[in-house]
């Protein structure tokens, strides 16, 4: 009996240590989230270099957390009006949030160097208004490092965003956003 046990306690061990680990992954104002606004009379681009976002290989969940003050834009004229709230309202909501799992998990091996398809769903929620919405993208492996790249259209008017009549032919009314995050693999 006594033999049983330990056979069974190495042959446990033995499972576990070969196991894949979770891993945890994270990434502090080093990515890019970009929209990008194509209308009549205007093209806007905005980058923001401040997100923060972070990654669990365990269940797949993912979460990216945006400033809305951070976003750059090519004149303080669009920055100034993106703030106020008949635009984006950042006194009241300071940040986009994104939320999601991989739905697709089982296909990508944090452990082994490589560029994998990244399927998301999750919930957007901008302005304090959340729509889901199914993301198709990329997370390239190198080392402990991961690079998650993704480019999806937002409809404005699914969060609430106004679009002042004045200026209907300079801000379309969906935007393409573009995700780059650089992530590296979180040191317990």
């Amino acid at each position: 009996m006594r033999n049983l046990f330990f056979i069974a306690l190495g042959a446990t061990a033995l499972l576990w240590a070969f196991a894949p680990v979770p891993k945890v992954y994270f990434q502090n104002q080093k990515g890019d989230i970009t929209f990008f606004s194509s209308a009549a009379l205007e093209d806007i681009t905005a980058v923001n270099h401040k997100s923060s976002a972070l990654l669990k290989t365990a269940d797949g969940s993912l979460t990216v957390k945006v400033p809305i003050r951070s976003f750059e834009f090519e004149k303080d004229l669009m920055y100034k009006h993106f703030l106020q709230k008949k635009y984006m309202w950042a006194d009241e909501h300071p940040e986009a949030e994104f939320a999601g799992k991989l739905t697709n998990l089982a296909d990508i091996n944090f452990d082994q160097d490589g560029e994998y398809a990244a399927n998301v769903a999750g919930t957007l929620t901008i302005r304090g208004v959340s729509k889901d919405y199914q993301v198709n993208g990329t997370i390239k492996v190198v080392g402990n490092k991961l690079t998650c790249h993704a480019k999806f259209n937002v409809k404005l008017a699914d969060h609430e965003v106004p679009i002042p009549k004045v200026v209907t032919e300079n801000i379309a009314e969906v935007v393409e956003v573009t995700i780059n995050l650089d992530m590296e693999e979180y040191a317990k």
